[in-house]
Order: C-alpha cells, then sequence, then structure tokens
C-alpha cells in the first residue's frame, strides 16, 4: 500500500533545491539576478546560468534566456549582470550587447 507515502515533487525550472529531504517547495530557491535556469530538479545554484557580457537580467527564478535583455546605450562588461551600465554624460553606445565602455561614442 502506498497510503501515507507522499511523492517526490520537482523544484521548477528557474529553481533549484540543494536540500536532502525538502519537506515543501519552500526550499526550492529562486535562481539569482542575471541567472535563468531551465531544467526541473535542480539541485545547486550552479545549474543557474549566467545572462552573458552585453546582458542583464533584474529577475529572480528566471526560466528562459529570454529574460537577458541587450544592453542598449549602454553596455555590461561582466556575466550574470543584474543592469546595465549606462554610457557616461555626453557618450553614446548605439552597439547592441555592448560589453565594454569603450562602445560609448563622444
Amino acid at each position: 500500500s502506498t497510503s501515507g507515502v507522499s511523492e517526490c515533487i520537482s523544484c521548477a525550472s528557474g529553481k533549484f533545491n540543494p536540500t536532502l529531504a525538502a519537506k515543501n517547495s519552500n526550499f526550492c530557491l529562486e535562481c539569482a539576478t542575471g541567472r535563468y535556469s531551465t531544467i526541473l530538479s535542480a539541485t545547486s545554484s550552479s545549474d543557474c546560468i549566467a545572462c552573458a557580457a552585453g546582458k542583464a537580467s533584474a529577475t529572480t527564478g528566471a526560466t528562459s534566456e529570454s529574460v537577458c535583455t541587450s544592453c542598449i546605450g549602454s553596455y555590461s562588461d561582466v556575466e550574470a549582470s543584474d543592469s546595465c551600465t549606462n554610457c557616461a554624460a555626453g557618450r553614446y553606445s548605439s552597439t547592441p550587447s555592448a560589453t565594454s565602455s569603450s562602445t560609448c561614442l563622444a
């Protein structure tokens, strides 16, 4: 008989659970900003994939790379960024997904 036996439920994509014998979905932690995960039952924050340099995401628990938006008029020189860095006043960048301030032109 399976009476009284609960079934293991996967953490949703965008989340991970490093805890053995977790009792409920509260143990499923969201991927941090600048990261996303498409897999179910992730067990580590390393299962959360970083947005590429030149892109950023302020969303936690993201489930798709589509949340990583291109920096426009700005840049991001690191992976897993939660925001793009604006070009300095008097400068601009027309390069989408720029990864360096050197793309900010006068």
